[in-house]
C-alpha cells in the first residue's frame, strides 16, 4: 500500500462504499493506483443511510443517495497558499444559517503533505429526482461546509465528511423540510384569474392542502399505512394510500405521514433528554448492627469493611445475598429489584468504630426487606500496643482469628458470636386513660433473625418438618434450614455444617443432637409419637383419631382392669383361711398390677374396696375370737 494520503483516502472510500464506489476517468484505467496522482478525479458513490429512523421510502435509487464529487489534489508543506486555496468566507456565506448548529470536529495540529479538496459547490452534485431541491442543496452545503472548515486540520476530510453526512442525515432532512415549509407558508398568493380547467384543479388542490385533516381522513391514512406494508414501490404505495383517503393526493398523504412522524420523534427525544427525577425513598426499617460475645484481645479499635449479608424480601419472602463494598464513602448504598416480585429493595449502611465496650459497628436502613444474617466480612483492626492497623478478611460468625501484629509482633485474637439488628421491643406502658383506637395498615411481620425470638417457622423447611434449627455451612458462611435448601439457593455443593442456630431462641452453638444450651428445647423431634421409645407396645391414648386401633386398645385395657378388680374382690372375700398376712398380700398385688396400668376411677374404687375389706376382716376376726373364748369357757365349766 502507498504512503500517499490521497491513495489512502481513496482506498478508505472504496472499503466504505464497496461496489457503489466508482471512478469516472474515460482516458485511462480507473484503478486507484493509476488515478490517485491526477490533479482532478471524479467519483460516484451511493450513500445508503444507516440511521434506522430515516425514512427510506423518499429515496428512489436502491434506497440510497447517488452523489458525484470532483476532487482536487492539493500539495502543501504547512498551510496552503491563499492564492491556490479558495476563500473560506466566500464558501461559508453560501450555506444555510439553519445548519450552523451541526457539530464539526477540529484538531489543533496542522496538515502537511497531499490531500483531496472540493473548491466550489459545483463540484458536488446529487442525482435523485425524487428528492426535493431544497434537501439536495442542504446536503451539498453541509458537505462543502465540513470540507472547508476541516481540510486544513484533518486527514481524509472527504471520507470524514461523508461519515458525518450519514450520521446527521435525518437532522439535515428535518431542518431542510421545516425551512421549506416556513418559506412556502410566507409566500403571498397571487390573485390571477383562472382561464381553464388546469387552473381550477390547482386551486382545488391548494384548497385541500390548506384545509386541516379531519379525524376520518387521519383514520383512513393510518389504515392505508397498515394495509400497504407489502407494497415495495413507494409511488404505488402512496397512490394506494391516497385512494384509501379519497380526499387527498399522494403527495399530501406523504407529507402528512412525515409531519406526524416528526412530531412523534420530537416528543420521544424531549422525553429522553429530560433527566429522570430521583425517587425519594422512605426506608421502613432502620436499626443498629451490633455484635454479641465480642472478643478483642490486644486490640483497641475496629471498623468493618466490605461484608456480605443475607436479606429477605418482605413481599414474597425470597432470600438473597447482598454485598456492600467499602469504597471509602460515608454511606454505602445498594439498590436492586427483587427477582421474584420486582419490588424495589434498598439498603443503606453507615459504618462506625467499635471496641470491647461499644458493640455497635454501624447503622443499617432497609426498604421492603429485613436483615437475616452476616455471612462473612472484612475488618480493619488497630493494635493496642503499637497502634498498627491490620486487615483480616473472610471472618465468619464463630471464627476465632489469631494473628501477629506487623509492628510489635504481639499475638491478638478477634472473634464474635452473633450479629443483632436493631433493639428489642420496649414494654408497653399502660395508662388509665383510654386512647382512641386507630386502625392502621398491617405492618409486615419480621422475617429476619433476632436473638431471643424464634426463627421463621421455628427453623423448619419443606424438606424437614421436624428439624427446628438452621445450619451454618462453612463453604459459604450462610445459614440454611437444610442441605437441600443450600444446594437449591447456591451454585456449589454444601459441606458438613459445624454450627447450628436454635429454632426457638435463634442462638448459635456447636452442631449436635442435644437440647439447646440456652432454652433447653430439643432441636429435633422425639424418636416416636406413640411407640413408647421402641419397646413394641402401642399406647392407645397417644394414637391419632384416624387410627383404627386407638379405641380398641382403650376398650381392651378397660376390660382388663375391670377383670383385675373383680378378681381382687373375690380373693379378699375368700381369704379367711389364707395364712398370708394382709400387708404381704397387698404388696404382692401392687407389684403385680402397678397403679399406672389402671385408670383414675379404677384406682379410687380399688382403694375403697381395700379399706372396706380391712374393716370387715378386723370385725370378723374380733367376733370369731370372742365366740371361741365363749365356747372354751363353757366346755371347761361342764
Amino acid at each position: 500500500m502507498k504512503d500517499d494520503d490521497c491513495f489512502l483516502e481513496l482506498f478508505k472510500l472504496h472499503k466504505m462504499f464497496e461496489n457503489s464506489f466508482h471512478i469516472t476517468n474515460p482516458k485511462q484505467d480507473n484503478s486507484i493506483e493509476k488515478v490517485y496522482n491526477n490533479d482532478i478525479i471524479s467519483i460516484n458513490i451511493l450513500l445508503k443511510p444507516t440511521d434506522p429512523d430515516f425514512d427510506r421510502t423518499i429515496l428512489s435509487i436502491n434506497d440510497g443517495i447517488k452523489i458525484n464529487l470532483n476532487l482536487h489534489r492539493v500539495s502543501v508543506n504547512n498551510y496552503p497558499d491563499s492564492t491556490t486555496y479558495p476563500s473560506e468566507d466566500h464558501r461559508i456565506s453560501n450555506l444555510n444559517t439553519n445548519l450552523d448548529h451541526l457539530p464539526n470536529f477540529q484538531s489543533d495540529q496542522c496538515r502537511s503533505g497531499t490531500y483531496y479538496d472540493v473548491k466550489d459547490i459545483s463540484d458536488i452534485s446529487i442525482d435523485d429526482n425524487t428528492l426535493s431541491e431544497h434537501f439536495k442543496n442542504s446536503i451539498r452545503k453541509v458537505l462543502l461546509d465540513y470540507i472547508s472548515k476541516n481540510s486544513k486540520l484533518r486527514k481524509y476530510v472527504i471520507y470524514e465528511s461523508l461519515k458525518f453526512l450519514d450520521k446527521n442525515l435525518l437532522k439535515i432532512y428535518t431542518i431542510s423540510e421545516s425551512v421549506r415549509n416556513s418559506r412556502t407558508n410566507n409566500v403571498p398568493t397571487q390573485g390571477t384569474e383562472s382561464k381553464g380547467g388546469v387552473e381550477k384543479n390547482t386551486t382545488t388542490k391548494s384548497a385541500n392542502s390548506d384545509n386541516p385533516w379531519t379525524l376520518e381522513e387521519q383514520k383512513c391514512l393510518e389504515d392505508g399505512l397498515v394495509r400497504s406494508k407489502g407494497i415495495s414501490d413507494p409511488r404505488e404505495k402512496w397512490l394506494f394510500i391516497s385512494k384509501m383517503v379519497k380526499t387527498r393526493t399522494p403527495e399530501e398523504c406523504r407529507k402528512r405521514f412525515l409531519r406526524c412522524r416528526e412530531v412523534l420523534v420530537k416528543n420521544n427525544r424531549t422525553e429522553e433528554i429530560k433527566e429522570p427525577e430521583q425517587p425519594t425513598y422512605s426506608l421502613d426499617r432502620t436499626g443498629s448492627l451490633s455484635f454479641s460475645r465480642l472478643e478483642m484481645i490486644k486490640l483497641s479499635l475496629g471498623r468493618i469493611g466490605t461484608f456480605s449479608m443475607d436479606i429477605v424480601c418482605l413481599r414474597c419472602t425470597d432470600r438473597f445475598e447482598v454485598t456492600l463494598a467499602d469504597l471509602g464513602e460515608k454511606t454505602i448504598i445498594y439498590s436492586k429489584n427483587c427477582q421474584k416480585c420486582s419490588v424495589p429493595i434498598r439498603c443503606e449502611f453507615t459504618p462506625s468504630l467499635f471496641f470491647p465496650s461499644q458493640l455497635t459497628f454501624g447503622n443499617l436502613s432497609l426498604l421492603n426487606s429485613d436483615f437475616i444474617d452476616l455471612n462473612h466480612a472484612e475488618f480493619k483492626l488497630t493494635c493496642e500496643d503499637c497502634e498498627t492497623q491490620l486487615r483480616i478478611r473472610e471472618v465468619k460468625i464463630g471464627d476465632k482469628k489469631s494473628m501477629n501484629c506487623r509492628g510489635c509482633f504481639t499475638k491478638f485474637l478477634f472473634s464474635f458470636g452473633n450479629v443483632q439488628f436493631g433493639r428489642g421491643e420496649e414494654p408497653s406502658r399502660e395508662s388509665s386513660v383510654k386512647k382512641v383506637i386507630k386502625y392502621e395498615r398491617k405492618t409486615p411481620t419480621v422475617k429476619g433473625i433476632k436473638v431471643g425470638t424464634p426463627l421463621p417457622a421455628n427453623g423448619t423447611c419443606k424438606h424437614y418438618k421436624k428439624s427446628f434449627r438452621w445450619f451454618r455451612f462453612p463453604c459459604c458462611g450462610r445459614l440454611f434450614p437444610c442441605d437441600t435448601c443450600h444446594d437449591e439457593a447456591t451454585d456449589h455443593k454444601c459441606e458438613y455444617a459445624n454450627f447450628i442456630v436454635c429454632g426457638y431462641c435463634s442462638t448459635q452453638q456447636a452442631a449436635s443432637n442435644k437440647v439447646c444450651k440456652f432454652c433447653s428445647k430439643g432441636c429435633t423431634a422425639s424418636s416416636s409419637s406413640h411407640w413408647e421409645g421402641g419397646k413394641g407396645c402401642r399406647d392407645g391414648t397417644k394414637l391419632s383419631r384416624k387410627d383404627s386401633k386407638k379405641y380398641k386398645l382403650i376398650s381392651k385395657n378397660n376390660g382388663k382392669n375391670q377383670c383385675k378388680v373383680k378378681s381382687q374382690i373375690e380373693f379378699i372375700t375368700n381369704s379367711q383361711s389364707s395364712n398370708k398376712s394382709l400387708s404381704s398380700y397387698l404388696r404382692y398385688k401392687m407389684y403385680q398390677y402397678p397403679p399406672k396400668s389402671c385408670g383414675i376411677v379404677e384406682c379410687r374404687l380399688l382403694v375403697v374396696l381395700i379399706l372396706f375389706s380391712i374393716l370387715y376382716f378386723n370385725y370378723f376376726v374380733f367376733h370369731q375370737n370372742i365366740f371361741v373364748v365363749y365356747l372354751f369357757k363353757r366346755c371347761s365349766n361342764q
